[in-house]
């Protein structure tokens, strides 16, 4: 799954260039998730090319790699995977895969260290599998906005209804038009500011 989630990210990079949400999610790979050789190539030299402000495309990938990569391979990431649309979530997996394999190493060990009936720090082994907990916990793909980063122009939003009254839309403070006819639902997670907001478009 890693292999194709990787091809999958090359195959858009080579595709459809490198844009910031592309970039964003190649900051997420190392090397060291990289395990076929080929790949690390082709990953190297999307990261120079973008490093130095070049196009990429997958001729430009392939005048940097054909020393170390075939062509067929290649024309195999390009034409037989399906680009995806959402790098980051792919990188992200990658990265939780790659995260998972080295917890499950460091996991056999401490399990046979437990086993091997020989004295061991129970403090330490504690803390090693705290750590493990740590590493393998979910990642969220974008961190959520906290309600004073919507609100930074409150008074100016106030300011706007008072001096256009008649106005079909209604300002809220984000980016999205409503009408004042319009039903809304409002949902989010415990704790992200939903009553908040709602008092806010009510005022």
């Amino acid at each position: 799954m890693m292999f194709d989630n990787l091809n999958t990210l090359f195959a858009r990079a080579m595709l459809n260039g490198v844009s910031p949400e592309m970039r964003e999610a190649l900051s997420v790979i190392t090397d060291e998730m990289i395990e076929d050789a080929r790949q690390r190539h082709i990953f190297k030299a999307i990261k120079d090319l973008d490093n130095f402000n070049s196009t990429v495309s997958g001729q430009a990938v392939e005048q940097l790699v054909s020393e170390f990569v075939d062509f067929s391979f290649l024309i195999d990431v390009t034409r037989n995977t399906v680009p995806t649309d959402q790098p980051l979530r792919s990188a992200l997996q990658v990265a939780s895969l790659h995260n998972d394999k080295i917890a499950t190493h460091q996991l056999k060990q401490i399990v046979s260290l437990i086993s091997s009936g020989k004295p061991f720090d129970r403090n330490e082994v504690s803390s090693q599998l705290g750590s493990l907990s740590q590493s393998v916990a979910p990642t969220a793909a974008t961190k959520p906005k906290s309600f004073a980063e919507y609100v930074s122009g409150y008074a100016d939003v106030l300011d706007y209804r008072q001096e256009n009254p008649d106005a079909s839309g209604l300002d809220i403070g984000l980016e999205v038009n409503i009408e004042k006819t319009a039903l809304v639902v409002l949902g989010g997670q415990p704790g992200m500011g939903k009553t908040a907001l709602a008092l806010y478009i009510n005022d």
